[in-house]
């Protein structure tokens, strides 16, 4: 059952094999298990105990897993004499390709490896720490092995080492991962759709802190950019990085700050969040270019920040009651990671003409220098580009107050869809102190009747206007014209044109359509004869008949005459008529009502 043991009597051997026969240990066989070649198949989730036969022994175990992590553990059995641990173990998992993906050295106690994040075939290799001699190594030293796969959807998936392969996570969700070697990388991807979006970094309460070492070093890129939006280096604990104005897709790269064994975090799990929230009060990328300035409010502060040591802000605002602006370091940043500090520069509406500029690395105000008019944009970039003296990373308020404010009364019209109203307001700015009186825009437009009959008379609907909250609006707030041809059969515009305190334009249609006329039938043998009364301001006539009285109808004429004849009909079997007068206007056609009668052929 067991290996030959070496330098190592009969009568101990015998002992040993006795004292083991109770354990339940993995049955090898007389086969060796020493190479990747002959490893043993080990049961996932099941605990299996085995023990090295000498200082040279080497265990080799295999097991195959569909899931996406596992975890290995290692522990001693009940009857392990620690006195016979000595140096302990050595134990380290490869991938089918013989790659190392995890490893512990020395082991003389119960060790659990963190989550794997590998599937498929993996090989596990136990040897002695120390194989210089049988007192230093664990001979005849029982251990128990397990493997336990599962499926975290919160935590990496190898192999996630490069861009294109990396792991989609959602925003507003905690993932976990960890580097599995020291020239590890772990790439993630999410898509932001909010104002801005921080990206928060934490070392895991399950990692033992010595194992951090040097650290992380932490990149965010925009989707197919090689050049890291923002970059946190030599990471060894928590960090957030600043609000980020960007939305769409993004690239995050953790990697070790070290890549020299020993100075890397291997197997140190750290945990990554993408927050995205929503804020008017926040600089709205991509404000780099002038086309796309932010527009600020008067006595509103705004924050901001360049997101790299080249990145500039524009902001725009109406000048014509500006007193001064103030620009502020936000109370959130380091005051030793401002560098050289800021530039600010004014310019005027045409772009060309510079009101100010001025360097900033404390709190600065401008005033004084806006006699212009129009449009003024504000300029903010890094004095220093270079980049470890520009202000990266650093907030900046930036707030425009106004002068006194000169108010009088204007007049905004109410449309057709919006109230209008005499609001007191600033003649420079705009500013809008209060309403001094409200015009509620005209919600119902109608006509007292939309359908007539021809007589040959001009027709004349009234006009009904009430207001959003359902009251009538006087006649003098609007115009009414009406066709001059609305005695004629068709259809007539009606136009309501506002004025006074009211502007826009409504048309409103109405009909005159075709009268009806009087039906006469008289049958002789197996005819009928119809005859019917004229009507003024019409083109012709249509008849047509049926044995039902609700379908079934077909065309007997359509004339211009007052008689028709319809033959061949069955004699005493009824017959329905129907006629009615249309009017043929341009292309389109208008029809009275049917007159219809029945009679029985003869």
């Amino acid at each position: 059952m067991f290996k030959k043991a070496t330098k190592f009597g009969s009568v101990l051997f015998v002992i040993l094999v006795i004292c083991f026969i109770s354990f339940d240990v993995l049955s090898f066989g007389e086969s060796e298990n020493n190479s990747s070649d002959n490893a043993t198949d080990i049961t996932l989730s099941k605990e299996a105990t085995d023990f090295l036969y000498s200082e040279n022994d080497i265990n080799w175990y295999k097991f195959n897993t569909n899931k996406k992590h596992f975890i290995f553990a290692f522990s001693l059995t009940e009857d392990t004499n620690i006195d016979t641990i000595n140096l302990g173990w050595n134990i380290s998992i490869y991938k089918a390709d013989n790659t190392k993906i995890f490893s512990m050295s020395s082991v003389t106690a119960n060790r659990i490896s963190p989550k794997l994040p590998y599937s498929g075939e993996i090989l596990i290799k136990i040897e002695a720490s120390n194989k210089a001699s049988t007192q230093n190594a664990p001979i005849f030293c029982p251990y128990n092995i397990k493997i336990t796969e599962f499926t975290d959807k919160y935590y990496e998936n190898e192999s996630n080492d490069k861009s294109n392969t990396a792991n989609n996570i959602s925003v507003g969700y905690s993932y976990s991962g960890a580097l599995q070697s020291t020239d590890d990388t772990d790439w993630y991807k999410f898509k932001a759709t909010k104002d801005y979006f921080v990206v928060n970094f934490n070392i895991n309460n399950k990692s033992d802190i010595e194992t951090i070492n040097d650290g992380f070093n932490i990149s965010l890129y925009k989707n197919n950019s090689s050049t890291p939006i923002f970059e946190y280096k030599n990471v060894t604990s928590k960090c957030s990085s600043y609000k980020l104005p960007f939305v769409g897709e993004f690239l995050i790269k953790i990697e070790a700050y070290n890549k020299i064994s020993g100075f890397s975090p291997d197997f140190c799990d750290y945990d990554i969040k993408i927050t995205e929230m929503s804020d008017i009060y926040f600089e709205s990328e991509t404000n780099g270019v002038i086309s796309l300035a932010n527009t600020v409010k008067y006595d509103k502060s705004y924050t901001g920040a360049l997101q790299f040591c080249d990145d500039i802000d524009w902001y725009k605002i109406n000048s014509s009651c500006i007193n001064s602006i103030s620009f502020k370091i936000n109370k959130s940043t380091a005051v030793d990671k401002v560098g050289t500090g800021w530039k600010i520069t004014v310019y005027g509406s045409d772009l060309k003409t510079k009101l100010a500029s001025v360097y900033a690395k404390e709190d600065t105000v401008i005033s004084n220098v806006f006699s212009n008019n129009g449009v003024i944009y504000i300029k903010v970039e890094a004095k220093n580009k270079n980049e470890n003296k520009a202000p990266k990373n650093c907030y900046y308020d930036i707030k425009i107050s106004h002068k006194t404010h000169s108010y009088k009364n204007v007049l905004t019209k109410a449309t057709l869809k919006n109230n209008g109203g005499i609001v007191n307001t600033c003649k420079y700015c705009g500013h809008k102190k209060s309403i001094v009186k409200t015009y509620y825009y005209p919600k119902t437009i109608k006509l007292s009747k939309t359908t007539y009959i021809y007589d040959g008379k001009l027709k004349t609907p009234c006009v009904t206007v009430l207001d959003s909250k359902g009251k009538k609006i006087a006649k003098s707030n609007y115009t009414v014209t009406q066709s001059k041809t609305r005695n004629r059969i068709g259809v007539h515009n009606v136009t309501i044109k506002f004025k006074g305190n009211f502007t826009g334009t409504k048309i409103l249609q109405f009909k005159v359509l075709p009268g009806s006329t009087t039906l006469s039938l008289k049958a002789s043998g197996k005819k009928v004869v119809c005859s019917w009364k004229k009507l003024g301001g019409v083109s012709g006539y249509e008849l047509y008949y049926s044995t039902k009285k609700n379908s079934g109808y077909k065309k007997v004429t359509v004339t211009k005459k007052l008689t028709a004849t319809k033959n061949n009909l069955t004699k005493g079997k009824r017959y329905y008529f129907r006629v009615r007068a249309y009017k043929k206007v341009g292309k389109k056609y208008y029809y009275g009502a049917w007159s219809t009668k029945y009679i029985k052929a003869k």
